[in-house]
């Protein structure tokens, strides 16, 4: 036991992660069959390795709980003499990717089961993981070796078994294979000949391929996707045996649930779940598999997809990430291989295009991106396109692919700061369309924040901020949901630290954006309070900049004296005493008695 645990990988790896990720989705259908279902590593030196998931019936057929079995592994489970046929087992699995052996197991109480194992190496996140099919043959280990003299322990087996004589006509059926192949009573398959269970093309590829085998060696034992006559398409694990008398002795289990399962599982290994597009393993599979003379690569990379997320939310991100996987799709065609290789990253392999191909490619994905945003101007969509081409005598696809991706970085460089601003005045347009307390109070904010920064003798440049600031500092309220930016009354005490938040997402709006990067830090900070009990940081006194200090100030006089939803407006000596009554609290005190005679010496104040 102590070697078997020294051969077993150690820490979870990524593809437990991946697994782990996609436990709930899957787990009906890991659960939904009668066999076992067990996944796990394979060692650096070839041996089954730590077990990644396993089902319930696993559980129960092994006795053990499902914690204890993932610290296992199916070493940990084969009986002992068996222990020596491991290594050729695993040989024949890393060569062939699939083999099925028979075994046996001895349990958590020591009980030694026959199995039949059907396992199918896969390439997950890149590492090798085996998906193993357990079934308990006990009960057809004693079917077989009662069938010549007693057909009732046919009739107790799971599996379909039907008996054939020389003319190749059913005397004999259970309930399991009549009902494998839907037919609600077995007598009508008793006289019949086989063949009345498949459609033509099945019943000329039994006859060519299968009869044959069963006659020069006396069984055969296979896998077959089979159509019957009411149209259903059918998985069976088929066991034929040659019996004496000339007739034939027929075993089928129906595999479609498993076949259904283990495609699922290698559609995940190779296909980004969010876009349904392959992913990187797969396409750098395809890569390395390349052998045409002629072959171009288009890389793409959506713009500003971080400034979206940051500032409307992923779900808005995801949405384009599905866009751009629909516009590369209709694009460029059936025949290549369109890819998501990184977060905002694509990829497509087009074998047999050359370059004047390739550009008129690239111009489709232009115009429907063009044509995407003439519908749909509130999210803006702006991809960056780079391709590369080669006759198969220059460059290896390596450099191919490099080439493309720096072709696509020359273009990024080019479109992505106009693009940010695009995005950004979108969020503006969508703001101002969204909250109508912002029509005209940026206006106002201005020359109050102007005025004052005049009468302080700010420089040029702190009046450009200000101004910047004036105009963006609520950007962040695009990320606060209407039913909070529209509330008709108070908010609640979740509904203020949500509407909180909106400093922070104007923050990252502004550094996903070069244009508003100087005033970034001021965006984060122009709710912060003189004594330190503003928010996000909870910073006070002239540790808040100047900026802030002035912006908050102005921007409280407004707020007041103009109408909310859930109250009139204040006079303007109503505001002027809130504003005396929060100095040294709210607001920076010199300021706001600098405010206050801003506002008579320009007339719009008198006592």
């Amino acid at each position: 036991m102590g070697a078997t645990r020294n051969m077993r990988d150690r820490g979870e790896t990524k593809i437990e992660h991946a697994l782990r990720q996609s436990e709930e989705k899957f787990r009906k259908i890991f659960n939904n069959t009668n066999d076992a279902i067990a996944l796990h590593h394979i060692t650096e030196d070839g041996f089954p390795g730590r077990y990644i998931e396993v089902n319930d019936v696993a559980c129960q057929m092994w006795g053990y709980t499902r914690e204890e079995l993932l610290a296992m592994s199916p070493l940990d489970i084969d009986a002992k003499e068996h222990i020596e046929n491991v290594p050729q087992i695993m040989d024949e699995l890393l060569q062939k990717k699939h083999v099925t052996f028979e075994i046996a197991h001895l349990t958590k109480y020591n009980k030694k089961i026959p199995v039949e194992i059907s396992s199918h190496l896969f390439i997950l996140n890149g590492e090798n993981v085996v998906l193993s099919i357990v079934r308990d043959i006990t009960q057809r280990k004693k079917s077989e070796e009662l069938l010549k003299v007693q057909s009732t322990a046919m009739e107790s087996s799971t599996d379909g078994m039907a008996i054939l004589d020389s003319e190749e006509n059913i005397i004999y059926v259970n309930k399991a294979l009549a009902k494998i192949y839907g037919y609600a009573n077995r007598e009508q398959l008793i006289g019949q000949s086989w063949k009345v269970l498949y459609d033509r093309q099945q019943v000329q590829r039994i006859e060519r391929d299968v009869k044959p085998r069963v006659i020069a060696k006396g069984e055969w034992q296979g896998e077959a996707t089979v159509k019957t006559y009411d149209g259903m398409e059918l998985c069976h694990d088929i066991s034929i045996t040659l019996l004496d008398e000339g007739g034939f002795v027929c075993v089928v289990r129906d595999i479609t649930a498993r076949k259904r399962l283990e495609n699922k599982l290698k559609y995940l290994s190779w296909h980004d779940p969010l876009t349904g597009l392959y992913n990187r393993v797969f396409f750098e599979q395809e890569m390395s598999l390349i052998n045409f003379q002629l072959i171009s690569l288009i890389v793409c990379d959506i713009n500003g997809l971080k400034l979206v997320n940051d500032s409307l939310g992923h779900q808005f991100g995801d949405k384009l990430l599905v866009i751009t996987a629909k516009v590369l799709k209709e694009s460029v065609g059936d025949s290549c291989v369109v890819a998501r290789i990184g977060g905002d990253e694509f990829a497509v392999l087009l074998p047999n295009r050359d370059e004047i191909q390739v550009d008129k490619i690239s111009k489709r994905i232009r115009d429907a991106v063009f044509e995407y945003n003439t519908e749909n101007p509130k999210v803006p969509l702006s991809i960056s396109v780079g391709f590369a081409t080669s006759s198969g005598l220059s460059a290896g696809i390596m450099e191919l692919f490099k080439e493309a991706d720096d072709n696509m970085y020359r273009e990024k460089l080019y479109h992505s700061r106009s693009a940010r601003s695009a995005i950004v005045n979108t969020l503006m347009q969508t703001l101002e369309e969204r909250d109508y307390i912002t029509e005209g109070h940026a206006d106002r904010l201005y020359d109050l924040v102007i005025d004052l920064a005049k009468a302080l003798k700010l420089s040029e440049q702190k009046r450009i901020e200000l101004r910047l600031l004036a105009q963006f500092h609520d950007i962040g309220k695009v990320g606060i949901p209407d039913r909070i930016l529209f509330k008709n009354g108070p908010l609640t005490g979740e509904e203020v630290k949500e509407m909180r938040r909106h400093s922070e997402i104007g923050y990252r709006i502004a550094q996903s954006a070069p244009d508003l990067t100087p005033i970034a830090d001021f965006i984060l900070k122009h709710h912060e309070w003189w004594n330190g009990k503003g928010y996000p940081l909870g910073i006070k006194g002239e540790e808040i900049p100047l900026e802030c200090r002035i912006l908050s100030i102005a921007d409280a006089y407004d707020a007041m004296t103009s109408d909310r939803p859930y109250r009139k407006a204040m006079t303007q000596l109503e505001a002027v005493g809130e504003l005396k009554r929060y100095a040294g609290i709210q607001f920076d005190p010199q300021l706001v008695e600098q405010f206050i005679q801003l506002l008579l010496g320009n007339g719009y104040l008198s006592y």
